[in-house]
């Protein structure tokens, strides 16, 4: 069982019809051979995470208990804070439930309501859909005095956070833990090996001494994944270096938002990542919108997760040990609310001074297949 979030069925039928999607392809060959539904009633509110509940469940919001994706429940005044269908009881049995109760085994790949909280909510092999935790970060850097040599090759300058910087250099995981994070630059110059078109590299450490060793190293040219654990959790983000201007000492990196990372069990999360690399961050949908992040970077990052996402799904499908396995692709989920737009109540139809479906339409045609 596959999500494909955010998806309606209109959209399949234009890309089917309109070539998007390929006439041998997945929805192709389950329209022609499988079975479809030519209508369907949702339930209301029909977004992620009451839908997901009440498909896993077969049960209406009234039975389960998730009625939106944020909601306060009768008992609660509304001083009171909300309450998260990602993160609340399920009031009903669940199709994974009733598959473990009679002994089948059950792989679930990110999805609303699995986590570790409790044990109901807990399949025999789980990748949690990661639980972003702390604040995405924009760095304006620039060098200083401070130079590291290492043998007769390479040299590093030390980076700071200048005083207009968009944000301080500090890893944050919100009400837990703060860890301030330090930068190096390659100094490409001092190696005699030296090429001018060579990518500019910065080497992130966490702590103050490089020279016992460094978290990652993110070159201008791609993205770098980072790991931290910390109090027995895992963390993961990713870095872009945005601009660089290293004849100027000046430089713009990007932080995603840290994000909890948890599969059981034990080994399990290794064996995916592997495979499928660390969780690259979902889309900076904000930061997109305020122009602090550019529209190629957050493209970049939903390629990104799609592709993670796509990886995920299929290295999970050549376990052996599983007899349901649910997958959740929430790629077109973020694609559709901005550039997939065919009504003009939807809230970005008029972006780009009402020519943002037009300009965006060919990019879906080559994006969406892929997806």
């Amino acid at each position: 069982m596959i999500s494909i979030d955010g998806t309606p069925d209109y959209l399949i039928d234009k890309f089917l019809d309109d070539g998007t999607l390929p006439a041998d392809g997945a929805f192709a060959r389950m329209k022609k051979k499988g079975a479809y539904a030519e209508t369907v009633l949702p339930i209301n509110v029909a977004s992620t995470g009451p839908s997901h509940i009440s498909i896993f469940t077969g049960a209406s919001p009234s039975k389960t208990g998730i009625v939106g994706n944020t909601f306060r429940n009768n008992k609660q005044n509304w001083s009171s804070p909300k309450l998260s269908a990602f993160s609340q009881p399920i009031a009903a049995e669940t199709i994974f439930q009733a598959a473990m109760r009679q002994g089948k085994k059950v792989m679930t790949l990110a999805g609303v309501g699995l986590d570790y909280t409790n044990k109901n909510r807990m399949t025999d092999y789980m990748h949690m859909y990661p639980v972003i935790s702390g604040p995405s970060l924009i760095m304006d850097l620039e060098i200083t005095d401070t130079i590291f040599n290492q043998m007769d090759t390479e040299s590093f300058i030390k980076l700071k956070t200048t005083t207009k910087s968009p944000s301080k250099a500090i890893f944050e995981v919100s009400g837990n833990f703060k860890m301030p994070l330090y930068f190096y630059l390659k100094d490409r110059m001092f190696n005699p090996m030296y090429l001018p078109n060579q990518p500019t590299e910065i080497f992130i450490d966490t702590d103050t001494d490089f020279k016992n060793g460094y978290s990652a190293i993110v070159n201008s040219q791609s993205w770098t994944g980072m790991e931290i654990e910390k109090n027995g959790k895992k963390y993961n983000t990713s870095f872009r270096i945005l601009k660089a201007d290293e004849k100027a000492g000046q430089f713009l990196l990007f932080m995603t938002a840290p994000a909890e990372v948890y599969g059981s069990p034990n080994g399990f999360l290794e064996k995916l990542q592997s495979n499928c690399g660390l969780w690259p961050g979902e889309p900076e949908n904000r930061k997109q919108t305020t122009g602090m992040v550019s529209e190629k970077i957050w493209f970049e990052q939903l390629d990104r997760l799609a592709k993670y996402s796509k990886d995920l799904i299929i290295t999970g499908m050549k376990e052996k040990e599983w007899d349901l396995l649910f997958g959740y692709f929430s790629t077109l989920d973020d694609v559709q609310h901005r550039y997939t737009l065919t009504n003009s109540r939807q809230m970005d139809y008029k972006a780009d001074n009402g020519n943002r479906p037009k300009i965006y339409a060919e990019y879906n045609k080559k994006k969406i297949s892929n997806y």
